[in-house]
């Protein structure tokens, strides 16, 4: 889920929306945020009114995770708030009816569509005073209600929640139509619920409650100032024709913990799901005769109405227990003694007092969580009615197990010996057995600021104490539903008092919409001063519940104007930031990744044998610490892709750096998610064993590895692993060859323009982006061949489990999908990397791996000084290739020309066609003496290879290559060996060119074929059949026959396409050699694809 909802813990957190701490204990939501700083997601937190202000899209309680952990009575008041969220049902059923209004049709439009991104809003108590409302930019009060909304984070791989008051969230959002989408709504307390319906419309009306309000407001002032004897008014009661009651035990209705309960009482098995133990219950109550029958006759019955309005607000009993036991858990033990329970049940231990008083809670009324059945490692978690493991069930990846509440049987829980008297009913004794220690007196300030917001309503509800108003300021602003004057009156006479400015000690201001706009200066003056702003309703409420309402669900929405601020985007990276030590100027990170996307590559700065991270901001004065063959620099990388919303998918960099003349050192880190530059910080030591004491505390901290036993690492569960990144071997600056600004060449001008757009950085860049490569992480010049090598080697493990068959196929293909993610860091931005469990991603992953190897060449094409003066004659000449334009009005250009233009199949391609811009004659060192053996072969032939731009540079420094043997074979319809066609548009279909990068590059080449295997469908092999030199796929289509050439002996298929007659797996002719002797590259030439959409 991406919101969640809970008390706040402390008064640390402030609101995002409103910018204003969050009181502890008072309700905050909080939105999922995903984080370009840490490979994670964290919750942006919120009053609740600031939530629902900011996502009016939720209005559904089953989206906000731990709402029905809330108190019973705090739950109406989150799902008020969820209601008013809510499309209209009147909209929703004429769905575009015509006799319809317009306008709330498309209100109800704009509310439906927002209700499909359910989920990412989360409401709870505030667990400090902390936290600001993102919205108002005022603290949100411990143990008043907040509202979060779950945000990517630009600051570190995860989500995190912006938090809200409850009214500033929903005048945010007011899309939110239902309190059900906001996560941990029902676990509110009861008799906050209502509250926050009122602000879905799921609650009564305003209007009606102020009216209610008021006659109560008055009858408590009249009962002070006249002599009147009139007793109060009292809800009549009302005779209500009702169903006599069905049988007492319904098995239809009950659920699993009753079902279990009384089938224990009845010595019956307790095991299997609940449809099960439901039919089990059936047939004991059949042979005991309590089935019962059809429902008995109609009845009269006296109904109290008020009695009824308080079973309404009580809410579930369940979640009434679970909250009388929490709050008094939390007032009777300490954490330590919490966690004793918790260890003596082998439950979680971690977390503050609030959760751990949760899981015992919720331990004693279910019974003990087992452990995890999958991978019988981890105890199971139980968030919103379901079970999940969230152990590291290998190295590579996290156990996926989860089942639904009735799936699950829990274990009897144990309660340590002292457990009875602690939790006796006997308040004196409590008292008398804390008094004096430092529990006691906290506990004694606890009960003096928050045991109002503990208590849950019961049905003999103590008095309050005092006035409800008691030593609180107010001051009023605006048109209100009384007069000021009265307004006065009633505060008073409820212990609180009304000033006319706004000076220390005004706890709160209650102001209309106009009198905010009239007096925007107070307004500014209270956000300094972290005075709440809030609506009148809040005044009516604390005087109906005879105590001060939780302010965070009457707060008033601000605008940027109101505020006195510009109108800017919202931080959503406040906790993350704050939680970073010293990190990097922002302007200055900024402007390297300004470097980075205007050039497509960044200056990569090397002193020694390593370079120091681009985004450090003490590059020109450092280098990276090295001691005799020891380089402290490290990059590590983590894959899950099973974890959180948009799975893991982080680096770690972590580099110890020495002043180049000073004896000062550095340990620099940068981290975040793979595809952002992540945050970073640098601290200083003045002593160099302690600089690299630290390094090593964080190498293994994050790797789990000794430094020191770094080239036997051992990966292990949840940690990072190290990639290798190549930085080149030369003493200065890495940075690679522009070819598009070099001068001075002596090549031919057609050559030039080749080499050009065969070397362009933004070609390769764009090629890596499209791969999914993080060219952040990655970028040009760093790929070296071990990473490649290591990531064909995943995908050969890969295949060899697709090909298995094996019963826990699904969690094999996930560890090695996560151990080839973190090997070849790739980009995914915000999305989930999907599993590589089937073929299709499999090849598709094979492709990309084979694309980097030929851009890892031409990229080390590219480094170095030039040596002629000429950064194209330099990249000519490590090509060991001759290319010579060929003379446009020539025969043979003409021919060639012929043999592309005529050879398009333009049925079968019918999204391009190509037009020939340029011939060259090729002639690679060494290819002849290669060759050699097959010159004379009679079956030679003139056929096409097609593949991406950014691989030529290794295809021609190399020449044509076979799948290295660590690669898989899926993808290689005829095995591993050189594909040729005979079809142009076969090959330049392997081009990947589009309408915005048009130009391709294909090559003609000798082909020695011999004896020829033609095959009709796929087979897999890794030489050729016996007796034979080549296969041959025949295809649907081929060229005519008729039309065929011969230059030297050298068959050239120059005809038009056309059906073959054959049925076959190929739609065109192909032509795979498995030694590359028998290749020959005889031509290139350079190719328009016009491209129709």
């Amino acid at each position: 889920m991406s919101f969640s909802i809970e008390y706040a813990k402390s008064a640390r957190s402030k609101c995002v929306h409103c910018k204003m701490a969050i009181d502890k204990d008072s309700i905050r939501i909080g939105i999922l945020e995903p984080s370009s700083k840490f490979d994670g997601e964290y919750y942006t937190w919120h009053h609740t009114s600031c939530f629902f202000d900011k996502r009016k899209d939720v209005h559904d309680p089953n989206s906000i995770k731990n709402f029905s952990l809330l108190r019973p009575t705090d739950q109406p008041k989150i799902k008020k708030f969820l209601d008013k969220n809510k499309p209209a049902p009147a909209a929703a059923a004429a769905g575009g009816d015509a006799g319809g209004e317009g306008e709330k049709g498309g209100d109800s439009g704009a509310a439906a569509a927002g209700a499909s991104g359910s989920g990412d809003f989360k409401i709870e108590y505030a667990k400090s005073s902390r936290a600001k409302c993102v919205h108002c930019k005022t603290n949100i009060e411990k143990d008043t209600i907040r509202i979060g909304i779950l945000e990517p984070s630009s600051k570190f791989d995860g989500e995190y929640y912006t938090w809200h008051h409850a009214s500033c969230f929903f005048d945010k959002r007011k899309d939110v139509k239902s309190s059900a989408s906001l996560k941990g709504f029902d676990l509110l307390r009861p008799a906050d619920q209502p509250k926050i319906k009122r602000f879905t419309g799921e609650g009564d009306s305003s209007a009606v409650k102020r009216k209610a309000d008021d006659e109560a407001a008055g009858e408590s002032s009249a009962s002070t100032t006249t002599e009147s004897d009139e007793p109060p008014k009292k809800k009549a009661k009302v005779v209500v024709k009702k169903k006599k009651k069905a049988p007492t035990i319904d098995p239809d209705n009950m659920k699993v913990d009753e079902l279990k309960a009384e089938l224990r009482r009845r010595e019956l098995d307790t095991r299997g799901r609940k449809a099960d133990l439901q039919e089990r219950l059936r047939e004991a109550l059949a042979e005991a005769g309590e089935d019962g029958g059809e429902d008995g006759e109609e009845e009269e019955e006296e109904v109290d109405e008020e009695e009824e309005e308080e079973e309404e607000e009580g809410g579930d009993d369940y979640v009434t227990k679970l909250w009388e036991l929490k709050d008094k858990i939390i007032d009777r033990l300490s954490t330590n003694e919490m966690k004793q329970v918790l260890q003596k049940n082998e439950q979680y231990d971690k977390g503050g007092a609030q959760d751990l008083a949760h899981r015992i809670a919720e331990g004693v009324l279910k019974g003990a969580i087992p452990t995890c059945p999958k991978c019988e490692k981890g105890v199971l978690s139980y968030e919103d009615g379901a079970y999940l493991c969230r152990h590291k069930a290998t190295e590579w990846s996290s156990c996926t197990f989860t089942a639904k509440d009735d799936e699950v049987d829990r274990l009897p829980w144990k309660n340590p010996k002292w457990w009875a008297g602690k939790m006796k009913d006997d308040s004196k004794k409590r008292k008398a057995a804390t008094k004096g220690t430092k529990r006691g007196a906290a506990s004694e300030a606890k009960s003096q600021t928050s045991s109002k917001r503990r208590k849950v309503e019961s049905e003999e509800e103590e008095e309050p104490s005092g006035p409800v108003f008691e030593g609180v300021k107010f001051v009023l602003l605006g048109e209100l539903s009384k007069p000021h004057d009265d307004w006065t009156k009633v505060i008073k006479e409820h212990g609180g008092s009304v000033l006319d400015k706004l000076n220390t000690g005004v706890r709160f201001i209650v102001a209309s919409r106009d009198g905010i706009s009239k007096n925007q200066d107070v307004i500014k003056k209270a956000i300094e001063k972290q005075v709440p702003v809030l609506n009148e309703d809040f005044l009516h409420d604390s005087l109906t519940a005879k105590k001060m309402e939780d302010q965070s669900l009457y707060r008033q929405p601000l605008s940027e104007i109101e505020r006195g601020e510009e109108k800017k985007e919202e931080t959503k990276d406040t906790a993350a930031t704050s939680a970073t030590a010293t990190t990097t100027d922002t302007k200055a990170e900024k402007s390297k990744e300004e470097q980075f996307k205007e050039s497509g590559r960044m200056k990569v700065v090397r002193k020694g044998r390593a370079a120091i991270d681009a985004f450090c901001d003490k590059a020109e004065f450092v280098h990276v610490l090295e001691q005799g063959d020891t380089i402290y620099n490290a990059m590590l990388n983590y894959s899950d892709i099973s974890a959180g919303p948009r799975g893991r998918n982080g680096f770690y960099c972590l580099q110890l750096l020495e002043h180049d003349r000073l004896p000062q050192w550095y340990v620099y880190r940068r981290w975040g998610r793979v595809g952002t530059s992540g945050s970073n910080t640098c601290h200083d030591y003045e002593d160099r064993s302690d600089a690299i004491e630290k390094f090593k505390e964080l190498y293994y901290e994050k790797s789990g590895n000794n430094w020191d036993e770094r080239h036997a690492f051992e990966k292990k569960p949840g940690k990072f692993y190290p990639i290798d990144l190549d930085y080149g071997t030369e003493q200065k600056d890495v940075e690679l060859i522009d070819v598009s600004k070099s001068t001075g060449s002596t090549l031919d001008p057609r050559v030039q323009q080749l080499i050009s757009i065969m070397f362009d950085i933004e070609m390769m860049k764009n090629t890596l982006i499209e791969l999914e490569i993080d060219v952040k992480k990655m970028p040009l010049g760093k790929l070296t061949k071990r990473n490649i090598q290591n990531g064909f080697e995943v995908l050969n493990e890969i295949q060899a489990v697709l090909d298995s068959g094996e019963k826990n196929q699904e969690a094999r293909l996930l560890d090695l999908t996560n151990k080839f993610f973190t090997i070849i860091p790739q980009d995914f931005g915000e999305e989930r990397p999907q599993p590589i469990d089937n073929l299709e991603t499999l090849k598709k992953k094979v492709d990309m791996l084979e694309a980097l190897q030929d851009i890892e060449i031409a990229t080390s094409l590219l480094q170095g000084d030039s040596a002629s003066g000429s950064a194209l004659d330099d990249c000519y000449k490590k090509l060991n290739t001759a290319m010579s334009p060929l003379d446009k009005s020539s025969d043979e250009y003409k021919t060639l020309k012929e043999y592309c233009e005529k050879g398009h199949d333009t049925k079968y391609f019918r999204d391009f066609t190509l037009e020939v811009e340029d011939i060259f004659a090729v002639k690679r060192v060494g290819a002849d003496e290669l060759f050699a053996p097959w010159k004379d072969n009679t079956n030679r032939q003139l056929l096409w290879h097609g593949s991406r731009l950014s691989n030529f540079g290794g295809i021609l420094s190399q020449g044509l290559r076979i799948a290295p043997p660590e690669a898989p074979k899926s993808g290689y319809r005829f095995g591993k060996g050189i594909y040729f066609a005979d079809c142009v548009s076969k090959s330049a279909s392997y081009c990947r060119t589009s309408k915005e990068a048009p130009t391709g590059i294909m090559l003609l080449n000798e082909v020695a074929l011999g004896r020829m295997c033609e095959l009709l469908d796929d087979k897999y092999m890794e030489k050729p059949q016996p007796g034979t030199d080549s296969t041959k796929a025949l295809g649907a289509t081929a060229p005519d026959p008729n039309q065929d050439i011969f230059w030297n002996g050298v068959k050239i298929p120059r005809g038009a396409p056309k059906h073959t007659g054959i049925r076959s797996s190929c739609s065109h002719n192909e032509f795979i050699v498995y030694d590359v002797a028998q290749v020959h590259i005889k031509y290139l030439l350079k190719i328009k694809f016009n491209h129709k959409w």
